[in-house]
């Protein structure tokens, strides 16, 4: 659900939120495999190891691995601006 007042607020956001989740899963002791890709819905964007049912592949390109939150918030930023990923108007 929608609760800032534009879209594009809700994407930055969304994109730092992202990243933030994404960063700290892959900081953690027990990493992350073989990376994490970018995937997206409507409302939301992930950065997984593998889409749950409901997202689709956003980019085939791996996150980078050494970057900084800051650094990945832009990474996710750059390669979703052209996703169908915004909320629905309810």
């Amino acid at each position: 659900m929608k609760t800032t007042k534009s879209y594009a607020q809700w994407f930055v956001n969304e994109c730092a939120r992202a990243a933030k989740l994404g960063h700290a899963r892959m900081m953690s002791p027990e990493g992350v495999g073989d990376g994490l890709y970018l995937y997206f819905r409507r409302g939301e964007l992930a950065l997984l190891e593998d889409g749950p049912p409901g997202y689709e592949l956003g980019t085939g390109e791996r996150v980078p691995g050494n970057v900084t939150v800051e650094q990945l918030t832009a990474w996710v930023h750059q390669r979703s601006t052209r996703l169908p990923c915004l909320p629905d108007e309810s």
